[in-house]
């Protein structure tokens, strides 16, 4: 038995599409495409006839974005063709205006002449410069020498200075004298030490036992191998013996 199938508005429904980045122009196709498929059980058919639907629409669309800018398009090219018939006109095809070539032409220069300034411009610049650097160097040399050192102190420094020779040579025999002065230091301190008598915090007993309790390195390394195989061999008879008692 058929059920039958309430009638289905915006309302009563909220699908997923409609929220989020979906359009209102979506959610009305899609409740339109539920309404037909569902209520008035029209089936595939349809899903064609929307999807026909907006096939035209963009068709229409498309021809109508085609049109504005075929009509854009003829504006710029009747805009450059006024614009080269002006130019043509005034006999330059040039973006600047006739009251400007005018100015241009006016201010425009000769190479040669332009050279030729430049060249005494550049003269009279260096000449001034000499000047100056005259000027300045006899007004510096006027001055009294402003050292702040007086000269008796300079004269005192200049009898200090030691020739770079001689100073390396007090240097090494320095050096020498230190490394000499550090060597009877060593000597002298361990002298001292194997002077004085031995001391530890064992008794003579002691010592004599630990000596006695000294042991070679290959020989600990056999006694622990021996004792190591004695442990196997035990294991083994061991666990030969639990064998035979659990069989």
């Amino acid at each position: 038995m058929a059920t039958a199938v309430a009638p289905v508005t915006a309302s009563s429904l909220s699908w997923s599409s409609s929220t989020g980045s979906g359009t209102p122009r979506d959610r009305e196709a899609l409740l339109r495409l539920h309404r037909l498929r569902f209520v008035e059980r029209r089936g595939h058919d349809a899903s064609l006839e929307m999807i026909e639907e907006r096939r035209s629409r963009e068709v229409r669309k498309d021809a109508r974005q085609a049109r504005a800018y075929s009509q854009q398009m003829q504006r710029v090219q009747d805009e450059c063709d006024k614009r080269i018939a002006q130019m043509s006109a005034d006999g330059s095809f040039t973006h600047r205006s006739k009251q400007e070539r005018d100015e241009l032409e006016e201010r425009r220069q000769d190479p040669g002449e332009a050279l030729a300034k430049m060249t005494k411009h550049m003269r009279e610049v260096a000449v001034a410069y000499k000047d100056q650097k005259a000027a300045m160097t006899a007004k510096v040399g006027e001055r009294p020498n402003m050292s702040v050192r007086p000269k008796e102190e300079l004269a005192r420094w200049e009898e200090a200075r030691q020739d770079p020779k001689e100073a390396a040579e007090k240097s090494a025999k320095y050096m020498a004298e230190m490394a000499h002065r550090s060597r009877d230091e060593m000597s002298a301190m361990t002298a001292r030490v194997q002077d004085r008598p031995r001391r530890t915090f064992w008794t003579k007993e002691q010592r004599e036992r630990i000596e006695e309790l000294r042991q070679d390195p290959d020989e600990a390394r056999d006694k622990m191998e021996k004792h190591m195989q004695d442990l196997s061999r035990s294991w083994r008879e061991e666990r030969g013996t639990m064998t035979e008692r659990v069989s």
